[in-house]
């Protein structure tokens, strides 16, 4: 325990966070809206590129319900990886890569989106749940500036 009385993350948890960016995937690419609204708390802030921020279950699902009426979400398959965590055992910050891919209906597939997610993960009733979800294109420009050079590393 820490000196605040909340556990470490244990690998329980990690695993079961794990889930949950895996059932954002499934859940988004199969426009399972009523299961994806559960992934998240019910004052859930959800912030996509261009400064679209839903908060709240019903905007977050009403998102979903748009996306799943238009032509570019039908084919799309979100893969997430280089998963990092930090946190304890009732509150992490998670981040990630995304990429998706798409299979148009001619078969021909492509990547759709590079991106990256920055997530605040909490528990509640025993179960992980997005607090906060920001996605991101992956801009190397971006990321690039706000790192070190390697000049300074060398120091």
């Amino acid at each position: 325990m820490s000196s605040a009385g909340v556990a470490p993350l244990s690998v329980e948890d990690r695993l079961a966070i794990t889930e949950l960016l895996a059932r954002y995937c499934w859940c988004f690419d199969t426009a399972d809206v009523d299961s994806f609204v559960a992934l998240f708390t019910p004052d859930a802030r959800y912030e996509l590129d261009g400064g679209r921020l839903f908060v709240g279950r019903d905007a977050i699902g009403g998102y979903l319900r748009q996306a799943a009426g238009s032509t570019w979400l039908p084919g799309r398959q979100h893969h997430v990886d280089q998963i990092v965590l930090e946190g304890t055992s009732e509150r992490v910050t998670a981040r990630a890569y995304c990429t998706v891919t798409h299979r148009s209906p001619d078969g021909v597939m492509s990547i759709a989106y590079l991106g990256r997610y920055a997530d605040v993960c909490v528990k509640i009733d025993r179960q992980w749940r997005f607090h906060e979800r920001i996605v991101r294109t992956w801009r190397s420009d971006e990321l690039l500036a706000a790192a070190p050079s390697a000049d300074a590393a060398r120091g």
